[in-house]
């Protein structure tokens, strides 16, 4: 897949990097400076697409993007019109099965 080719997108958490291709909106200077020059437009113009389709009909087509559940775990591949079931089960599996980390605070009891 795409990974930016900014500072800001080099092995950090990519909070709000989605923001730019829902609002078709690489061409923004901040956008710039979170996706760099070599952001996809096909990408941003069919994630565009995708949010006006279910913001202007309350969904999105389910033979391309099926109701999310939790059985299922349906979600969408962009760019294109294709969807898979549990992508991500293995990773998702192995978070599940982590050790919840235990904060202890000094001079706590």
């Amino acid at each position: 897949g795409w990974k930016p080719n900014t500072v800001l997108g080099r092995n950090t958490a990519h909070h709000l990097l989605e923001l730019p291709f829902t609002l078709d909106a690489l061409g923004n200077d901040d956008a710039r400076a979170m996706t760099g020059d070599s952001a996809p437009g096909h990408l941003a113009t069919g994630m565009h697409a995708a949010w006006v389709e279910f913001i202007t009909h309350g969904e999105i087509d389910p033979h391309i993007w099926p109701h999310y559940n939790l059985q299922d775990r349906h979600v969408r591949i962009f760019p294109g019109t294709r969807s898979a079931p549990d992508p991500y089960h293995s990773i998702r599996e192995a978070w599940s099965l982590a050790p919840s980390p235990s904060v202890q605070y000094e001079g706590a009891e």
